[in-house]
């Protein structure tokens, strides 16, 4: 019995055993104002107000932006290590009257770690922005720019690979809402991280705005299994055939 409690003793001091904390490392979420400090947030630590495993939402001001809520979403709420999911969103966020909104930029990023599908896989990527309703005088123009990563080294934040890029422009009030989907395929290469970035630039003072970001994967099929796929279609359209004569 004493040796079962020091090897607890020693488990705990080395951090095996320590499941939730691991579980809970893999996502993540930071922003930024311009080419500020960057604060990051780790799953259900300090700064995140959502107590669910797969989720966090924090609490965001400073930089010509009052405050609202970022949320990531990924395993334990939203797909699972061998279906990748990640959502990054800001929900309703505001800018302050006048002061440094106009010039300073606003990053967001999204991250998970520990992605294990096997074999060939398909990412689709949907990025959505709703601009204010108008851009000023000082800042005519408000941007709002999208990545999407893969790392095989399955860094948190890793940017190894690119997988998307978009770009929205606001233009005028009818095309302040813009959005894309993208489908492209990708090579994991054993666990693998996904990452998220979100800038924003230009967004109108005493403004209101709001952008959501989503990546997921999904297992392409193999030939082997497309070509049974087909023979099986086959096998139906002959037996259809086959009963159609006997009506005859």
């Amino acid at each position: 019995m004493m040796k079962l409690r020091l090897l607890a003793i020693s488990a705990m001091a080395m951090g095996i055993g320590a499941v939730s904390t691991q579980a809970q490392a893999g996502l993540a979420l930071s922003y930024q104002f311009g080419v500020g400090p960057i604060t990051i947030v780790q799953d259900n630590a300090a700064g995140d107000l959502n107590a669910a495993i797969g989720a966090i939402q924090t609490g965001v001001s400073g930089g010509g932006y009052n405050f609202f809520i970022v949320s990531a979403q990924s395993s334990g709420i939203a797909g699972s290590p061998s279906e990748p999911q990640l959502r990054l969103s800001t929900g309703e966020a505001s800018t302050t009257a006048g002061g440094p909104s106009n010039t300073t930029p606003l990053t967001l990023k999204a991250t998970q770690t520990g992605f294990t599908p096997a074999g060939p896989v398909h990412f689709e990527m949907g990025s959505t922005i709703n601009f204010p309703i108008r851009a000023d005088s000082v800042a005519p123009t408000a941007t709002a720019t999208y990545n999407y990563f893969l790392d095989n080294g399955d860094l948190q934040f890793g940017t190894t690979t690119l997988l998307d890029n978009e770009k929205f422009t606001f233009t005028s009030p009818a095309v302040s809402a813009q959005s894309s989907n993208v489908l492209t395929p990708g090579t994991p290469d054993g666990s693998f991280s996904l990452t998220s970035v979100i800038v924003l630039a230009g967004i109108d003072s005493n403004r209101t705005f709001s952008a959501n970001s989503a990546v997921a994967a999904t297992l392409v099929p193999e030939p082997a299994t497309l070509a049974l796929f087909g023979a099986g279609l086959l096998g139906l359209a002959g037996v259809r055939r086959l009963r159609r004569r006997k009506a005859a």
